[in-house]
Order: structure tokens, then sequence, then C-alpha cells
């Protein structure tokens, strides 16, 4: 439970980071150029970069992989892959059963936000006794 408020925590500091290197960017507002009060709201905060993508990915895994624990599930939960793209749930417990709550129970959508390409469950044994599914988010996600 620690491990999510302080994955919260970075990914506020990184969007803050962001926010002010953006503001610090641009130079300071002439009282003409001050946006009226009732557009603050429509603020666009520009679009994370790929290194916060990827920490939110990792951040989203961990979250994941506790949010199992929690339900008493035993099993390892990873972002892998070169940028963190494929989300890896192994449990020695891997079944058709487990996979099929797997896919129906996912937020599809915001594995598609965080820029997940694939999920991937595994038994994690190799050889015949190896036991996997695996799904590609923009096909789950089609409209």
């Amino acid at each position: 439970m620690k491990f999510i408020k302080i994955a919260g925590v970075v990914i506020v500091l990184l969007v803050l980071m962001r926010v002010l290197s953006v503001v610090s960017q641009n130079p300071e507002p002439r009282p003409s150029q001050i946006p009226a009060a009732e557009n603050i709201g429509t603020l666009k905060l520009p679009p994370p970069t790929k290194l916060e993508q990827r920490s939110l990915r990792k951040a989203y895994a961990a979250e994941f992989d506790q949010n199992m624990i929690e339900h008493r599930i035993e099993s390892t939960t990873r972002a892998e892959g070169p940028e963190n793209t494929t989300l890896t749930i192994t449990c020695a417990l891997t079944s058709r059963v487990m996979a099929n709550d797997v896919s129906k129970n996912l937020d599809w959508d915001r594995l598609q936000q965080l820029g997940f390409r694939k999920v991937r469950l595994t038994n994690g044994f190799d050889g015949e006794m190896r036991e996997g599914f695996s799904w590609n988010v923009a096909k789950v996600v089609e409209p």
C-alpha cells in the first residue's frame, strides 16, 4: 500500500515538474495576457513525456500487483519490453478460467491510455508445462 502512495506522489511530482518547466519557458504574462477567470478551467497540460509514460506504466503494474496480493492471488505483475508496453502477469495457477476473468475484468481503456500494447498471462513455466495467454490491447478496445 505504501508503494502505491509513493508511486502516486512520484506521478504528481512528475506532472508538476512538467507544468513548471512549461511555465518557466514562457515569459511573464502582461495583464492583457492573463486569461479571464472563466477560462482558467480550460488550461491544457502538455501530454506526458515518454519517460513519464513509462513511469506511469510501471506504477500501474505495481498497483495491479499489490491488488492481486490483496485479493489473495499469488502472482507477479510487471511492465516489460523496451518501452514497458507489455503488462505481464505471472501466476503459477494460470488457467483458462483465470484468463477469462482477466479478460473480462481488466480496465482495457485505461491500459490503452497508459500506452500498453499487450497483456500477457503466464504460469512462468517452460516446455510442455507452460500455460499462457495474451491479448493485444488495441484489438480488445476497438470501438
